[in-house]
Parts: C-alpha cells; structure tokens; sequence
C-alpha cells in the first residue's frame, strides 16, 4: 500500500501539550487498484524520552490488510512531522 497524501487535515484542540489529535483524509492506493480516500485519525505524542509515539486509526473500511495499513500510514505521518508539515 502507498500513501499519496493527506487532505482536510483538522486538528483537535487538547489542553495537553506533548499530544496532538487530528483527522484527515488519506489518499491511498493499492496495488492493482485505483487511488481511494478514506477518512482516518491519528495522533502524535512527543515521549518524555524524546521520541515520538504515532497511533492511527482508519475511520473507513479498506480492502487491505490492516497491519500493513496501519505501518504505511504511521511511516508517512512520521515523515510529514519531520518536515513540520503538520503543525
């Protein structure tokens, strides 16, 4: 599975600091199939040992193995963070 991207990226306001909420929609595609949006909601929580902790949930059903999924989509939050294009 590759991420192409996210779109409509809405952040949840917390009191909490180190935690940010958001819900978006992933462009994804399988291979051998078209590109699909589904809706998702993932998180990012900065560790008090400096590393960071991402939690996705997919909102929408996929015809993919979830697992798989789920890593594809913590692999591109990740880099998204690094580059400060989630904020």
């Amino acid at each position: 599975m590759q991420v192409l991207g996210l779109k409509e990226i809405r952040k949840k306001d917390l009191a909490i600091l180190y935690r940010r909420e958001f819900t978006a929609v992933a462009s994804i595609k399988h291979i051998g199939t078209e590109v699909q949006d589904k809706r998702v909601s993932f998180s990012i929580e900065h560790l008090p040992t400096g590393g960071t902790h991402i939690a996705v949930s997919f909102l929408d059903h996929i015809d993919y193995p979830l697992l798989p999924a789920i890593k594809s989509m913590k692999a591109y939050i990740a880099e998204q963070e690094r580059e400060g294009r989630l904020s």
